[in-house]
């Protein structure tokens, strides 16, 4: 038996609480949120991290590339990365003030593990359903993305989304896409992300359906972070596991409370 102790955390791409409303964002701001993440990471001794909304080189997080500093955090030699979103230039937030637009946008997810990657799959999710063409020319391109890692007592396979925030349809044509990638691939031993959904949702009721024990539960409510009223955030595994989770309130660089879970395995 092996204890793998597990963390998912959307970073809002540093922005704060307000990030998304507020728009640009400041380099002294930018850095100082980062600092705090990347500590915060380092001093979790979580074993596997996965983060959301990471930038790379974007102009509403002062062109801060956010992916090199997190993997560059203690004793994580191994991370696996998958772009959302890249565009020349997003004209949001929605304001003839071209200045507050977030503008060059280059974003995505990461996972950062101590244990090695011997095997990654990836699948491109749908796009919002309740818009029109030109509105997803400008939008995010969700993905799902699976490591294998090598852990003492075997081979983990950890599977790592991130949902559409604004359409419950979209939403669940993805998870559906991702059930659809287990029938094919088999289904992973772990799946974690920020899936923008209630428990009620297709990608928790799949899980359970496998097999799985799914994190779900008052105590867990991570978002907003600075007076969670709901759960966003999830960690599914083989139901014959043990495990433990909960969110920090403490760290608030975020709109998003990071999650954690330690599960105790066996293969």
């Amino acid at each position: 038996m092996t204890q793998i102790k597990m963390m998912s955390y959307n970073i809002g791409f540093c922005g704060g609480d307000t990030g998304l409303r507020d728009g640009v964002q400041s380099h002294p701001n930018v850095a100082r949120r980062l600092s705090e993440i990347m500590h915060y990471i380092t001093l979790s001794n979580a074993d596997v991290v996965a983060v959301q909304e990471v930038d790379v080189r974007s102009r509403r997080s002062a062109y801060i590339n956010q992916r090199q500093v997190l993997t560059q955090v203690a004793d994580y030699q191994y991370s696996d990365w998958v772009d959302t979103w890249r565009h020349p230039w997003v004209p949001y937030p929605v304001t003839i003030n071209w200045r507050r637009h977030f503008g060059p946008v280059h974003a995505g997810q990461l996972l950062l593990s101590r244990y090695p990657i011997c095997d990654r799959r990836q699948v491109p999710l749908i796009q919002r359903q309740d818009r029109p063409g030109i509105y997803n020319w400008f939008y995010l391109h969700a993905q799902y993305h699976e490591i294998c890692i090598q852990v003492p007592v075997g081979r983990l396979w950890i599977g790592h989304c991130h949902l559409d925030a604004f359409d419950q349809k979209t939403r669940s044509a993805q998870a559906q896409q991702i059930i659809d990638h287990w029938h094919q691939n088999g289904v992973p031993d772990v799946v974690i992300g920020d899936w923008n959904c209630t428990p009620s949702e297709r990608l928790v009721t799949g899980c359970i359906e496998r097999g799985f024990y799914v994190t779900v539960g008052d105590a867990l409510w991570d978002f907003p972070g600075h007076h969670p009223t709901e759960q966003l955030s999830y960690v599914a595994h083989r139901s014959q596991w043990q495990s433990e989770a909960w969110v920090n309130p403490a760290i608030l660089a975020s709109d998003h409370l990071p999650l954690h879970c330690d599960i105790t395995i066996g293969l």
